[in-house]
């Protein structure tokens, strides 16, 4: 189920610009190592994967080594082992960025999860608050028009759900998306199924019903509003 993350350190602008600076002077290191290659060059390269690499270490030890008349000029045994260091080098560094990149992408997601939840929140409250007041219901009815209401083509279903209920749909489409067309918090699961397999929807978003599902049962998580979704039926 959707939820808020505690983000318990805040990306401060001090972080940031720090992190930043950091970042710029790693790339001023990088950027002399970085070699320009055309697609076809790249499309060539020859790739070493975990069987070549062992291919690698058997011809280096019982060839390169063993008989050094095999090496053909003007490659050396030097140069093999420069290159072997280069590649262990440059993994471990990749290994490095690709981690640090992670954390600032899952930063970013728990960020927007929580701005989402935030946002559905109020979209929950605007539509309580909207009974008495036109301005707010007009407001959220913009917003509900301009963000949450797509044209539907003719194979999809619509779907209502009060809120709190649970709607059995019968005769998924194979392979097809269930569509939270509404503004409150679904979520899914095959009959029968196991609830650690039930899937959350977040308004205006979509999941994939996994394969075998058919028979769904769709629950509308608002306690106040009512949610709607769209599936594709056979």
């Amino acid at each position: 189920m959707s939820q808020q993350i505690n983000i318990t350190t805040p990306l401060s602008p001090a972080n940031v610009t720090a992190i930043k600076a950091a970042i710029a002077a790693v790339n001023v290191l990088v950027a002399p190592i970085d070699i320009a290659l055309t697609e076809t060059q790249k499309k060539g390269l020859v790739s070493v994967s975990t069987n070549r690499a062992s291919e690698l270490e058997a011809i280096e030890t019982g060839l390169m080594e063993a008989f050094p008349q095999t090496i053909t000029a003007p490659a050396t045994l030097v140069e093999f082992l420069a290159l072997k260091q280069e590649q262990i080098d440059s993994n471990t560094l990749h290994g490095m960025a690709i981690a640090l990149a992670n954390t600032f992408s899952l930063h970013s997601d728990i960020a927007g999860n929580n701005m989402m939840l935030m946002g559905i929140g109020v979209m929950d409250a605007a539509n309580i608050l909207g009974k008495t007041n036109p301005a707010i219901k007009t407001a959220r009815q913009t917003i509900v028009t301009n963000h949450l209401t797509h044209s539907t083509p003719k194979s999809i279903t619509t779907f209502s759900i009060a809120p709190s209920a649970t709607v059995e749909v019968t005769g998924l489409k194979k392979g097809k998306k269930i569509i939270n067309n509404g503004t409150t918090i679904l979520t899914a699961l095959v009959k029968g199924g196991s609830a650690a397999d039930t899937i959350t929807i977040n308004p205006g978003d979509s999941k994939d019903a996994p394969t075998g599902w058919v028979n769904v049962t769709v629950t509308n998580l608002s306690a106040t509003t009512a949610g709607s979704f769209q599936v594709y039926k056979s």
